[in-house]
């Protein structure tokens, strides 16, 4: 560290100061060293920037940071208006085969979803687990599966107007008639 002496009472000071500490005169950095120095806490700032964006890049990849899942586009609102009396043919439930199958996309939306949740949330363990921690894993898992599927179905009762046991008979009308089943999702 090199010394300088103060302009003004002539006392010597470190050349990193600005200002002297005994008359409070500013000393040492000029603009061309202001300017240097400048540069140097872009470069640190642009330095810390990579390497945070580095981190966030391994967690993502490592799977312990996710981003949030894309929510589908929202469903036209299905809900059977009051129908006049003659124009129930084709209906079950107050809705048409056509909203049915709507329901039915949903409905097996809502199974795919719950099952990608819980496999994200409890992933395989591995292969050295004990007997009685696997138990414990699969049990966790499925009651949390069961959990996020039954929260989605009653989501989905609700914006159609129908009961549970009308979600489940429309869900059995789909598989009967097979209908076509929406794309599955995955984790992997």
């Amino acid at each position: 560290m090199a010394f300088i002496k103060c302009p003004k009472c002539k006392r010597p000071i470190s050349e990193q100061l600005r200002r002297c500490p005994g008359c409070g005169s500013p000393v040492g950095k000029g603009p061309i060293d202001a300017a240097r120095s400048n540069g140097r806490s872009t470069k640190v700032a642009a330095i810390v920037a990579i390497a945070v964006a580095g981190g966030l890049f391994a967690l993502y990849s490592s799977g312990r940071l996710s981003l949030p899942a894309a929510t589908p586009a929202p469903r036209p609102d299905l809900r059977p208006t009051a129908p006049a009396p003659a124009d129930n043919a084709g209906k079950r439930f107050g809705l048409t085969e056509d909203q049915r199958r709507h329901v039915y996309e949903d409905f097996v939306r809502a199974e795919d979803h719950a099952q990608v949740a819980a496999d994200y949330r409890y992933p395989p363990l591995d292969t050295g687990a004990s007997d009685e921690r696997w138990q414990m894993h699969s049990e966790m898992r499925e009651h949390f599966r069961k959990q996020v599927d039954d929260e989605d179905k009653n989501a989905i009762a609700k914006r159609y107007g129908l009961s549970g046991a009308d979600l489940r008979a429309i869900a059995a009308e789909g598989t009967e008639k097979s209908w076509p089943r929406p794309g599955r999702q995955s984790i992997r």
